[in-house]
């Protein structure tokens, strides 16, 4: 199972959907990925910003310093990267006439 994450850079300002066509993307989004959204600059819209974030089950924060940026990304990207997923099922599908010889999870721990 893969972690689907997205990031959104964005001036927070929705001008081309009304706001019941964002929030049925968001609806149609929720559950498929986790979004971090930043604002740029200082002159962002925090509900917007923050209600895509939320909807979407990530953070948002401001980026007023282009300079930080890249500190930030780095940051969201290890976050991201650093989750587990528990109780994952593994389904194996064989062919007709064939036959499994062993299955081994070979990380973190060697277990066959």
């Amino acid at each position: 199972m893969s972690i689907r994450h997205g990031i959104l850079l964005t001036d927070g300002r929705n001008e081309h959907e009304s706001p019941q066509d964002l929030r049925a993307a968001l609806d149609a989004c929720a559950g498929r990925f986790t979004c971090d959204a930043r604002g740029v600059g200082t002159d962002w819209e925090v509900k917007e910003v923050t209600g895509i974030a939320s909807a979407l089950l990530g953070t948002a924060d401001i980026v007023a310093d282009p300079a930080a940026l890249s500190e930030d990304f780095t940051r969201m990207m290890e976050t991201a990267m650093g989750k587990e997923v528990a109780d994952v099922a593994l389904r194996l599908w064989t062919p007709v006439g064939t036959a499994i010889k062993f299955v081994k999870q070979v990380a973190p721990r060697s277990r066959s």
